[in-house]
């Protein structure tokens, strides 16, 4: 029996970690959990893992700079990047009307992606928490009826809980994009069309040499 690729991601099943998994290999794969990134690369380092799928960057957000910082440390492989839309939605249990809603959970960053829309309903509170996918499973585990959260679909199906408003994020062009790593490189013939350099220099003004460096080496047009 071919055995499954293990992947690990940050966050749980459902997460938006583990929908670029599997836009990226399919969903013919054994998710590895893990509780931080450093775990993700510890995970990989240690064999536990054959690859890692990272968010390193967002349209909104910007750059994931520890990641990059990770990525140098552990000396991995860049071998693919996806990207994702980001869409969120308002979960919860089966039942469950808008107007029963008190409390809406889920990662910082959602929510201040979907802060507008909450603008209009003052009188549900907003928590904060760990991971979107972990808010979803929350409600389920614990039958939380007066409680709604801002994940994704994925989440809504793996839970079983329903979408009550779709598409809450503000923002409705926002992508994260996401590295796939791996320990060793074996390019196997494949093309390679991008590439990453990692540098910095000794004081803060050299900078200017190094773009002079670089507006040298650019083809003039």
């Amino acid at each position: 029996m071919k055995t499954k690729t293990r992947v690990a991601i940050q966050g749980i099943k459902a997460s938006f970690h583990e929908e670029a998994a599997f836009k990226f290999f399919g969903q013919d794969i054994d998710t590895v959990e893990c509780n931080s990134f450093k775990e993700t690369c510890d995970k990989l380092e240690q064999n536990d893992a054959d690859f890692v799928v990272m968010a390193i960057e967002n349209s909104i957000a910007g750059s994931l700079l520890p990641n990059y910082t990770l990525i140098r440390d552990f000396g991995f492989a860049v071998v693919g990047e996806v990207y994702l839309a980001i869409q969120l939605h308002l979960m919860a249990l089966p039942g469950v009307k808008f107007e029963d809603i008190k409390t809406v959970t889920s990662h910082p960053i959602a929510i201040r992606q979907c802060i507008d829309f909450f603008y209009d309903y003052p009188h549900i509170k907003i928590v904060e928490s760990n991971d979107t996918a972990a808010c979803a499973k929350r409600i389920k585990d614990e039958q939380l009826l007066d409680t709604m959260a801002i994940a994704n679909s994925l989440a809504a199906e793996l839970y079983d809980l329903n979408i009550l408003e779709r598409r809450v994020e503000s923002n409705k062009k926002n992508y994260t994009r996401f590295l796939i790593l791996k320990k060793e490189r074996k390019d196997e013939g494949k093309e390679i069309n991008k590439a990453s350099i990692c540098f910095q220099v000794e004081k803060r003004y050299r900078i200017n040499l190094l773009l002079n460096i670089l507006t040298r080496q650019t083809p003039k047009q």
